[in-house]
């Protein structure tokens, strides 16, 4: 069932229906195409904090209620400073740039979190999903060597269906990526 909203989301343009919710709705599959370390309990919630965008969060916590991936309940928190963020497991920066994004994606790194944001410079700041409309479609990108630095693995079957981003050691990026 997954694995068929991922691709209802994927093909379906972002301006015929809610944008939010469309977010709300990828945000919650990468959720559940992504492994969590196994050292926390069932019982523990996979929190994913929403920076700014209360008509995000108010998306994400209706599509989200009831919910759970691997036996963990869902919970969604807003995030007003970056400090908030360390009780998370995802965050979403949406298009929070500069200093701001800078200070946010310090504190994920060191918390060891799933970042997702739009900035059109996200990756090279250092988080790790982008999110961002092509052909009408909302889409995504991975960037790799960011992931590999987290205890996490997102699952092939979800990078399949976005870009993925390599950087290289002189810090460029290649791989699949978007025009």
């Amino acid at each position: 069932m997954a694995a068929a909203l991922l691709c209802f989301v994927m093909a379906y343009p972002a301006q015929v229906s809610r944008e939010e919710d469309l977010k709300a709705a990828l945000l919650l599959s990468f959720v559940r195409f992504t492994e969590w370390p196994n050292n926390v309990g069932p019982e523990v919630p996979i929190v994913i904090g929403i920076v700014g965008q209360s008509e995000l969060y108010n998306s994400m916590s209706r599509i989200a209620f009831g919910k759970s991936v691997q036996g963990r309940p869902i919970q969604v928190r807003g995030i007003r400073h970056p400090g908030d963020q360390k009780l998370c497991h995802v965050v979403y920066l949406g298009s929070l740039s500069g200093s701001k994004l800078e200070e946010h994606l310090s504190v994920a790194r060191e918390a060891s979190l799933l970042t997702i944001g739009e900035d059109d410079r996200f990756h090279h700041s250092g988080g790790i999903i982008q999110l961002f409309v092509e052909d009408g479609r909302l889409s995504f990108s991975v960037q790799l060597s960011k992931l590999t630095h987290t205890k996490l693995n997102i699952s092939s079957k979800l990078l399949r269906l976005g870009y993925t981003v390599k950087e290289h050691s002189n810090g460029s990026t290649g791989g699949r990526s978007r025009p």
